[in-house]
């Protein structure tokens, strides 16, 4: 058994070159920003004042500034009614293999350097450690720290390369996490557990 999964998993490495199944590790020095403008005008061009910026324009970007609904006042959106049940059926194999085949190839790898490849070309012990993963998940009602994190990529749109307006940020998760739990659990028995 233990040959068969070698044998499939190197069969799609040389299908895929190599490069598509195992996430490439990119040096941290490697980086296509080399300077930016800050909000004064300045220019900033060491990897620690970069990523100063970039954690301070998309923190100050993303911050609500609206006030916190006090516990008097009226809150317009509709109530979040949660549904529990005792009895969650438990993920299937077929279930999650139905959604390895859903998942699209050549797509970058979360934090976990985990490709929809590597996840394809595992075979039934994917499958069944995956059963496992998601079961837990579901009847626990935790997930593995690990789907908390996510890599950002800076996309550049258009414009003065030099300006982080003119990027877009893409968060990249786990294929794990949300591939198989959107696929699985959207559209499976289980959409309300988690």
């Amino acid at each position: 058994m233990r040959r068969y999964n070698c044998k499939r998993i190197q069969d799609a490495i040389e299908q895929n070159k190599g490069s598509k199944v195992f996430a490439r590790d990119r040096p941290v020095r490697q980086t296509l920003l080399t300077q930016l403008k800050t909000d004064t005008g300045n220019t900033v061009s060491s990897v620690p004042e970069i990523l100063g910026e970039i954690e301070r324009f998309y923190g100050q970007l993303y911050t609500t500034t609206q006030n916190p609904i006090t516990s008097g006042a009226h809150d317009s959106r509709a109530p979040l009614t949660r549904h529990y049940t005792e009895d969650i059926p438990d993920v299937s194999l077929d279930e999650i293999s139905i959604a390895l085949k859903q998942l699209k190839n050549n797509k970058a790898p979360g934090d976990d350097g985990i490709t929809t490849e590597l996840l394809k070309a595992g075979g039934r012990p994917i499958l069944i450690a995956l059963r496992r993963l998601f079961n837990s998940v579901i009847l626990e009602g935790t997930s593995p720290e690990a789907w908390s994190r996510s890599v950002v990529t800076l996309f550049f749109k258009k414009g003065n390369k030099a300006l982080l307006k003119n990027y877009r940020p893409i968060a990249l998760l786990s294929h794990v996490y949300s591939g198989l739990r959107l696929k699985v659990c959207r559209h499976g028995p289980h959409s309300d557990a988690i």
